[in-house]
C-alpha cells in the first residue's frame, strides 16, 4: 500500500511539474480556464517546491477545484490584491515583481502590466484603480515606506515618513498591521517588536498612526490601554471605516494570532466619525462577551457587521507551541454597534490561517460571502447567508496545499 500511495504522488508531482513548464512562459491559462471567480492556489509539496498558481472557476458550490493542468503560475511565496477590475499579485522577496492581470473579452486571465517596487505586504484599495502598500522590514522600522500604486498604469509613487518614537525607552519599533482612509486622513494601526523574532514588552495598549492623505506626513499616535494592539502580521481587516464614517479596530490579542503575550483581553474600539482619538464611552470587550475567547481574524462585510473568526479554546488552553498556530477557530458575525457575537451555522471548527486576514480569502456575492474553510477533511468553499448565520458547504479544493487567494473580478 505505501509503495502504491508513494507511486502516485510521484505522478501527481510529475503532472504538476509538467503544468509548471507548460504555463511558464504564457500570459494565459488554458484556453477553457475560464469563469467568474479567480483562485490563487498553492500546489502541495515542500516550502522549497511549493508554487501558487492562478485558477478560473465558473461555480464554487459543486464538485471539485483543482489546479492539474491548469493556471497562470506565480513565481515564488505571493501576496494578492484586487483594485477594482484588475488583480495584482506581488512576490514577497527584497525586490517586489509586482504582475497586474485582468479579464480579456473571452473571460479569461491576461497580464495587464509589470512593474517594480520594494518589499511590501500590508496592502489597502483607494478605489477600482488605486492602492496603497507598505514597506515594513522584518525588524520594524523608525520609517515606513509608502507606495501609491496605480494598478492600470502600472504608475509607483513612492513617500518615506517617520513614523513612530519608541515609548518608555523600549527601544522596540513598529509594525504596521492594517490601513484605512477616511477623508484627508489615513489610519495605520501597529504593534511594536523587539526583534525580529516579534517579541514585544509593549502589548498593554492599542497604537494607530495618523498620516494626512494624499501626502502622508506623519502626525502622530493615539493610544488606549483597554485592549492590546491592533491587528497581526500581514493582517488587513482589523481596522475600518463604517458608513457613517466611525473606524472601527479589532485587537485579536491571542498568542495563536501570533501575539507574544497577552496582557489585555481581545476587544473592539471606535475612533468617531470627526475625531481622531479613540471614544472613550465605547469599548466591545470580546472575550467577556463570548466567555473567554479571543478574535482570530476579522473582515468589516458592511452594515456594521464583521465576519470574524474566533477562537474555540479559552485562553487558559495556550501554551507556547500554539504560536501563530490559528488553530481551533469558529465564524461569526459581529455587529460592531449592538456589541453582539451570533455565530454562523454549518461551518465546522477549522484552521484560521494562512498568517494575515480574511481579506483575500472571501467574497462577497449578490448577498452571499464565499470564503474557503481549512479543516482535518481538506479544504472547502462554503457559502454564508450573513443574515440567517448559516451556511452550505461547496466544491472541494483538490491538488493544493492552500488557498491564498479568492477574487471574482469584472471587465
Amino acid at each position: 500500500m505505501r509503495n502504491n500511495t508513494i507511486w502516485k504522488l510521484s505522478v501527481s508531482l510529475l503532472i504538476i511539474a509538467f503544468t509548471v513548464s507548460s504555463c511558464k512562459d504564457d500570459d494565459l491559462g488554458p484556453d477553457n480556464d475560464t469563469g467568474a471567480y479567480t483562485l490563487a492556489l498553492r500546489s502541495t509539496g515542500s516550502s522549497d517546491v511549493s508554487t501558487d498558481y492562478l485558477v478560473m472557476e465558473g461555480e464554487l458550490m459543486q464538485g471539485e477545484i483543482s489546479l492539474i493542468g491548469r493556471g497562470i503560475e506565480q513565481s515564488g511565496y505571493h501576496f494578492y490584491q484586487q483594485t477594482g477590475p484588475y488583480l495584482t499579485t506581488i512576490t514577497y522577496t527584497d525586490a517586489n515583481v509586482a504582475t497586474v492581470y485582468k479579464l480579456n473579452e473571452e473571460k479569461a486571465l491576461e497580464k495587464h502590466i509589470q512593474f517594480t517596487m520594494g518589499r511590501t505586504h500590508l496592502f489597502h484599495p483607494v478605489d477600482d484603480r488605486n492602492f496603497i502598500a507598505m514597506n515594513i522590514p522584518r525588524g520594524g522600522s523608525e520609517n515606513a515606506v509608502f507606495y501609491q500604486v496605480n494598478a492600470e498604469t502600472g504608475q509607483v509613487t513612492e513617500t518615506a515618513t517617520s513614523v513612530f518614537t519608541p515609548t518608555r525607552g523600549s527601544g522596540e519599533q513598529a509594525y504596521f498591521s492594517g490601513m484605512t482612509i477616511r477623508g484627508n486622513k489615513l489610519f495605520v494601526p501597529f504593534f511594536q517588536i523587539a526583534a525580529s523574532d516579534f517579541s514585544s514588552t509593549q502589548t498593554d495598549s492599542a497604537y494607530v498612526a495618523i498620516y494626512s492623505y494624499p501626502d502622508l506626513s506623519y502626525e502622530g499616535v493615539i493610544t488606549d490601554p483597554r485592549t492590546g494592539p491592533i491587528g497581526a502580521y500581514a493582517a488587513q481587516g482589523h481596522i475600518f471605516t463604517t458608513e457613517n464614517n466611525d473606524i472601527y479596530t479589532v485587537s485579536p490579542t491571542a498568542i495563536a494570532a501570533g501575539a507574544p503575550q497577552e496582557t489585555r483581553p481581545s476587544g473592539i474600539l471606535r475612533i468617531k466619525s470627526g475625531e481622531e482619538v479613540f471614544d472613550e464611552g465605547y469599548f466591545f470587550n470580546v472575550e467577556e462577551k463570548t466567555g473567554g475567547y479571543k478574535i482570530c481574524n476579522a473582515q468589516y462585510i458592511g452594515d456594521d457587521k464583521v465576519l470574524a473568526s474566533i477562537f474555540s479554546f479559552d485562553k487558559d488552553a495556550y501554551t507556547e507551541d500554539d504560536m501563530w498556530s490559528r488553530r481551533d477557530v469558529k465564524l461569526a458575525i459581529i455587529d460592531v454597534v449592538d456589541q453582539t457575537v451570533n455565530y454562523i451555522n454549518g461551518i465546522p471548527v477549522h484552521y484560521g490561517g494562512p498568517t494575515g486576514t480574511f481579506a483575500n480569502h472571501m467574497v462577497q456575492d449578490n448577498g452571499m460571502i464565499y470564503i474557503k474553510i481549512t479543516n482535518n477533511e481538506g479544504i472547502f468553499i462554503y457559502e454564508i447567508d450573513p443574515q440567517n448565520l448559516t451556511a452550505t458547504k461547496g466544491a472541494e479544493i483538490t491538488n493544493s496545499a492552500a488557498v491564498y487567494g479568492l477574487f471574482k473580478l469584472e471587465q
